[in-house]
């Protein structure tokens, strides 16, 4: 068990449901934690039935920071990836060229488990944020008040390519706590069911 992690609390946090339409959207590449939003572990479960990664392409290209080679993942059915969420492992959603006259295009559901001390601490500085902008935005009508953290972290981790014609479309799902998680991921953090 990575020692960073060792004895820390985690709890069951945000789900995202991600659908790719097809026309070569995709996820450029990103860390999903890259500001201690408590998120700790990455699962994602492919729910693409009859997918050939031939030709609809989708795969989930992993760099671990204790390999020189990137991991491609193909989006199977019925397969679930978890991973470190925080800087270990940048990763991308290659593009997915599943037409849309097809059935559909590619699902994933991804749910993160957050560490529970490093969200409180996330959503106490939120709500301080959160608190000077509406202060600030009481001083005068032609104040610019910034985006909320949580807004600008959602922003930067679903970019698509520029110019791309058919972006995901991302729903997010309530939160759920569910208590105490006990997942334990290797030192490079990439486990996926086959």
């Amino acid at each position: 068990m990575d020692e960073s992690r060792a004895g820390k609390s985690l709890i069951e946090g945000e789900a995202m449901l991600a659908i790719y339409p097809g026309n070569g959207t995709r996820y450029v590449k990103h860390v999903d934690n890259p500001v201690k939003d408590g998120r700790c572990i990455t699962t994602i479960y492919y729910c693409n039935q009859d997918w050939d990664i031939n030709t609809h392409g989708g795969t989930l290209r992993l760099y671990p920071e204790s390999s020189m080679i990137p991991m491609d993942i193909d989006p199977k059915a019925d397969r679930l990836v978890f991973f470190w969420s925080d800087r270990r492992n940048p990763h991308e959603v290659m593009p997915v060229f599943k037409p849309r006259s097809t059935e559909s295009g590619k699902f994933a559901v991804t749910i993160w488990y957050m560490d529970r001390e490093e969200r409180r601490k996330a959503i106490e500085q939120q709500a301080r944020e959160t608190a000077e902008g509406e202060a600030a935005e009481k001083v005068g009508e032609n104040t610019t008040v910034s985006q909320q953290p949580m807004q600008r972290l959602l922003k930067e981790e679903m970019r698509v390519f520029p110019g791309t014609s058919s972006e995901p479309t991302l729903a997010h799902l309530a939160p759920v706590d569910h208590g105490r998680s006990h997942i334990r991921l290797p030192a490079g953090g990439v486990v996926f069911s086959v």
